[in-house]
């Protein structure tokens, strides 16, 4: 913990903020900070032998967001996340009712796992760099990408699916 604390102690302003933008209450980011920082602590990783512990610490972050965020995700509007405006192209051949389709929106980020969710919501939502989220989850620029565009065709697959299900 010695490696770790002086570390956090520089990165924990970054932490909040990234927290704040995720959940966008100050109450759930003292809680997000708070388990973070447990599962930190109660880890039993050897820190000195952590090849990038910046990225570590964000990743325990990322993944403390993503439980919170299953657990109370807001309602996203296509229309108001403007990278996820892709869909709205290979859905509008659809006879659908918009309402319906942000609301299987909503719902397929149910069907994703953990590292899925990270990855929207720091990219697509937060609107970070693919350089920034590679390095914070330990990847490379083109595994982002790829893993992101196998996302979103996840999520499009989904959400065609529950549109001709209401259509039978």
């Amino acid at each position: 913990m010695d490696v770790v604390i002086p570390k956090l102690k520089e990165l924990w302003p970054r932490m909040c903020a990234h927290a704040l933008r995720c959940v966008k209450d100050a109450d759930k980011v003292k809680d997000i900070m708070q388990d973070t920082f447990e599962k930190l602590y109660s880890s039993r990783i050897d820190f000195t032998k952590v090849d990038d512990i910046e990225a570590y610490i964000f990743r325990v972050l990322c993944n403390v967001i993503a439980d919170t965020v299953k657990k109370d995700m807001p309602i996203l509007l296509l229309s108001e996340v403007s990278e996820l405006n892709y869909l709205y192209n290979d859905i509008s051949l659809h006879d659908s009712d918009w309402s319906e389709v942000e609301l299987y929106l909503h719902k397929s980020f149910e069907i994703l796992e953990d590292d899925e969710i990270i990855l929207i919501n720091m990219i697509d939502i937060e609107e970070y760099g693919i350089k920034e989220v590679a390095k914070i989850n330990n990847m490379s620029q083109s595994g982002v990408r790829k893993k992101l565009a196998a996302i979103h065709e996840k999520m499009k697959i989904y959400i065609l699916s529950q549109i001709e299900k209401e259509q039978k």
